[in-house]
């Protein structure tokens, strides 16, 4: 079976050649602290704890490597659209998701073609997720859907905002279907 295509912009791909190159210097600073503590163990009194706690971040960053480059193996660059109506990667968007059983919550996210950084003042959603691509390419106003664990998601896209100087303004658009 064949791998699922990763969407990534410019900046996405920059990012990810970073960040493998930032998990390679710090394998690799962890493979020195273990053959020091190796050496040092007798001397030191480096017990089979630390060796198994340096063993176990090694393994951590080998598979975090791994799935950063399995990415590389199978990426494509996109680019914006530029259009207005229509969502596109950086948009800032406002959604109404509505569960199965009628529950529903209001989600305001940025949508990124890149890893998702859960560091930044608005929440991001990757373009390779459920949400980011069921809302990537729609206009504002449609209705669009994903499913997760067997649970359908019906997505309404309300509006998309601009974000200038840590201001959030509603942008004009028209919408292109009647929200009911």
């Amino acid at each position: 079976m064949k791998e699922k295509t990763t969407l990534l912009d410019q900046a996405g791909y920059n990012e990810l050649i970073k960040n493998i190159e930032a998990t390679k210097q710090e394998l690799n600073r962890i493979r020195l602290e273990r053959n020091e503590a190796l050496q040092n163990s007798d001397r030191q009194g480096w017990g089979s704890t630390d060796l198994q706690d340096i063993t176990r971040k090694e393994e951590i960053l080998l598979s975090a490597l791994r799935r950063k480059m399995e990415i590389l193996d199978n990426f494509e660059i996109i680019e914006k659209h530029n259009k207005d109506g229509i969502v596109d990667i950086g948009d800032t968007i406002c959604t109404e998701l509505i569960y199965q059983g009628e529950e529903h919550e209001s989600l305001t996210f940025k949508l990124v073609a890149s890893e998702a950084r859960f560091d930044s003042e608005i929440k991001e959603i990757s373009i390779n997720s459920p949400l980011g691509n069921s809302v990537f390419g729609k206009y504002i106003g449609e209705e669009t859907s994903y499913s997760v664990n067997g649970m359908n998601v019906l997505v309404l896209i309300k509006e998309k905002l601009e974000i200038e100087n840590e201001q959030v303004f509603t942008k004009s658009l028209s919408i292109r279907k009647t929200i009911e």
